[in-house]
């Protein structure tokens, strides 16, 4: 079976490519992506994407909308115009949910509740600094938690589904990327160039610097 893969351009473009279980590409020494579309819609720069459930592609611009894509065939099916008031920073998909962060210091999240499975907001989290970028783990107590890097070089984290605040990590800059790893680690990259690897305590309240 094939699959998929997106990317989102400046100018407002997601480029998809789909790729086989085939070897024959890589026996001939080629690519084994090959162009599927050019998806368009946006009318700035696509700074978001994430693949949910049910085939569906989100994607989030600088123009603050969030668009739903039809994986099988590449058709927008929605385009969500007031998702937010500012850049959509970053998405993440949760259970049934998707998650939405932008600089408007504003977390949403969309179900799809609506007529005919239409996302709507469900709910909004909103702090006083712009939200940069999401990422979801779990605890080590195995509890779904949210992280989410702010502007004033901080990252929360947040308890799923109820966003209790469960601590928060203070990095030299913004942080620009999170990514989970084994073993409660989580792993950040700032504006100065640092990545941290942080440790997620079981039952505590905030993450601690391991290594630098």
């Amino acid at each position: 079976m094939g699959f998929l893969f997106a990317g989102g351009s400046p100018d407002g473009v997601i480029l998809a490519w789909k790729g086989g279980s085939s070897s024959t590409g890589e026996q001939q020494g080629s690519n084994p992506f090959q162009p599927a579309a050019a998806l368009n819609g946006h009318t700035s720069a696509v700074i978001s994407i994430e693949v949910g459930g049910g085939g569906k592609l989100f994607s989030g611009s600088m123009d603050g909308t969030i668009k739903v894509w039809d994986i099988k065939t590449l058709q927008c099916i929605q385009t969500i115009e007031k998702g937010h008031d500012s850049a959509v920073m970053s998405l993440l998909c949760y259970s049934d949910f998707l998650l939405s962060c932008s600089l408007d210091q504003k977390i949403k999240v969309w179900a799809a509740t609506g007529e005919d499975g239409r996302f709507e907001a469900v709910y909004t989290h909103e702090e006083g600094h712009g939200a940069i970028s999401m990422c979801g783990v779990e605890d080590m107590d195995g509890k779904p938690v949210l992280l989410c890097s702010w502007n004033d070089d901080s990252v929360g984290l947040y308890e799923l589904p109820s966003f209790a605040e469960k601590g928060r990590m203070y990095a030299k800059g913004e942080v620009r990327s999170i990514k989970g790893g084994p073993g409660g680690l989580v792993f950040t990259g700032d504006a100065t160039g640092l990545v941290t690897v942080w440790k997620l305590a079981a039952g505590a309240t905030s993450g601690a610097a391991m290594a630098e």
